[in-house]
């Protein structure tokens, strides 16, 4: 993986503490701040994503923008061969918005903006063009400040800021977070710990979305737009190379309905692209040794019924049927 030290790079790693994977926090955290908000909304051109279609973290950060129409705010994808990290445009120099400097590496983004930072350096990125800086590299902050700056309506109904922070706070440590302390544990006690919060939320999840179309009742939230990134990537990845092996996401009918919905939204579906989740997993983590693509399954993520955008019929979920919601056949 390795990461900067005084903004030099390394390849050393610091994310583990007793055969334990610990993820490190963001050190950019400047994307909620309100003057970075209103500049979002008055100067949106001004700023540009950096975010990677194989990574989550970055995927709910596209989610956002998707799900509210924006297109004001550019986005840059970084592809290519992890080499100190991700490229920043296949290998090929690439010219930093707002700079005559030309970079091959995203970590020499980070080292631009920031010449001594000390960290890993991760997508996503919200770049300053006219400040030459990162302003945050902390999805949970750039999707609140992507929903806050644009559209008439907000992800983040009032009334539900608890129940969020509370289930997010749960999915976060246990499944999003959890399946990459599991895939990433050097003992087994680690492996077991994360392994067993993972299939537990899971399991939570499955019970929950039972009765609600998504996490918080019949309205699309910001915590739905931070699940899916891990529901999508679960059976092609988690599941197989991570070692949360217990089950798959299709043996799940409530949270496989709920995923799948969310899936057949058109602005959703557009930034679900598998062969670079794949590819990065399999062939670029470091763990495995080879750069083989194993024989994966084939998942029809398509949902089975005819609806516009997230509109009605609610189908509830429930013993794996499908059934309109209302319907008397739901007991």
């Amino acid at each position: 993986m390795g990461m900067l030290i005084g903004g030099v790079w390394s390849e050393e790693d610091r994310i583990w503490s007793d055969g334990a994977y610990v993820r490190s926090e963001s050190a950019f955290r400047g994307a909620m701040k309100r003057e970075t908000i209103t500049a979002l909304r008055q100067e949106p051109d001004r700023f540009l994503l950096i975010a990677s279609e194989s990574c989550p973290w970055s995927h709910r950060t596209r989610l956002v923008l998707a799900v509210k129409d924006v297109d004001a705010v550019a986005v840059h994808l970084a592809h290519g061969p992890r080499v100190e990290g991700y490229s920043i445009a296949g290998g090929a120099p690439w010219t930093v918005p707002g700079t005559d400097r030309s970079i091959r590496h995203l970590h020499q983004l980070y080292s631009l903006g920031h010449p001594d930072h000390t960290g890993r350096a991760t997508v996503p990125v919200l770049w300053d063009k006219v400040a030459s800086r990162i302003v945050s590299n902390e999805s949970s902050d750039i999707v609140v400040a992507f929903d806050q700056a644009f559209g008439e309506t907000t992800l983040a109904p009032r009334g539900l800021e608890r129940a969020s922070r509370q289930t997010d706070d749960r999915i976060y440590n246990t499944l999003n977070n959890g399946v990459y302390k599991a895939g990433f544990a050097k003992s087994q006690e680690a492996f077991d710990v994360a392994a067993q919060g993972v299939f537990d939320t899971l399991a939570w999840l499955d019970q929950r979305l039972a009765t609600s179309r998504f996490l918080h009742g019949n309205v699309l939230t910001l915590s739905d737009l931070r699940l899916f990134p891990t529901l999508v990537r679960f059976d092609l990845i988690y599941h197989f190379l991570f070692g949360c092996s217990r089950y798959r996401l299709r043996d799940l009918p409530s949270i496989w309905g709920y995923a799948r919905d969310l899936f057949s939204h058109p602005g959703i579906r557009a930034t679900v692209n598998f062969p670079p989740m794949i590819e990065a997993a399999y062939c670029n983590d470091g763990r495995t040794g080879h750069s083989l693509r194993p024989c994966l399954p084939e998942i029809d993520w398509d949902f089975p019924h005819d609806r516009d955008a997230l509109g009605t019929p609610w189908i509830q979920r429930r013993d794996g049927e499908l059934v309109p919601f209302g319907s008397n056949d739901q007991a």
